[in-house]
């Protein structure tokens, strides 16, 4: 079986149906957007994933939305 993300590690682990999963569409814009808030928030000149971010440009890092039900 291949490896399907979050939705497909979840479900191997017999705990929990996955009734919805998704990539957030731009979630590593949204992730940016907020690390540089809290980072202007705590006058912080950069905060660690802030780097991280800019330089993935989307590429690899976002956010899986995920929804199951316990069984």
């Amino acid at each position: 079986m291949p490896d399907d993300g979050p939705q497909f590690r979840w479900a191997t682990t017999e705990l929990v149906d996955v009734t919805a999963a998704r990539l957030q569409e731009n979630g590593w814009a949204d992730w940016l957007r907020w690390s540089r808030a809290v980072a202007g928030y705590r006058d912080e000149r950069r905060s660690g994933s802030i780097g991280m971010l800019e330089a993935d440009k989307g590429q690899y890092l976002t956010f899986a939305i995920l929804a199951a039900r316990k069984r």
